[in-house]
């Protein structure tokens, strides 16, 4: 039921906007963005997404509320948000659920062998 933080570890695109990307934490630059993002789970039941303002210890918005059923997985989210900055300041996409599964409750490997699963996708578009 505590939120915890979703592992970010790749930018791609455009990211001239992102001053930095670490330990799961990414700063955006003064302005004005949009951001969508999406994580699967998998057998975890109740699951919400957040974006957390790690600067100022604020949740800035949830994501929708999403019941998964047992012995599949789902994606989550998707958070959908707009919002604007005066300075630079950095977040986090957190996930909570209500069921705990070891090694794939966050997610399964796609199980392909020339490609990489993803765990977490954030989209950011910097508007002004």
């Amino acid at each position: 039921g505590a939120f915890r933080d979703r592992d970010l570890n790749t930018l791609e695109g455009e990211t001239w906007f992102i001053e930095s990307l670490s330990t799961n934490v990414f700063t955006l630059k003064a302005g004005t963005y949009e951001l969508e993002a999406f994580a699967p789970f998998y057998n975890s039941h109740y699951t919400q997404l957040r974006l957390y303002d790690n600067t100022n210890s604020t949740t800035v918005t949830f994501g929708m509320n999403h019941q998964g059923g047992t012995g599949f997985g789902d994606v989550n989210g998707p958070i959908y948000s707009s919002f604007t900055l005066t300075e630079s300041t950095a977040f986090k996409i957190q996930y909570r659920t209500s069921s705990t599964t070891a090694d794939y409750g966050l997610g399964e490997d796609s199980t392909f062998s020339d490609s990489i699963s993803v765990y977490t996708s954030v989209k950011i578009r910097k508007l002004k």
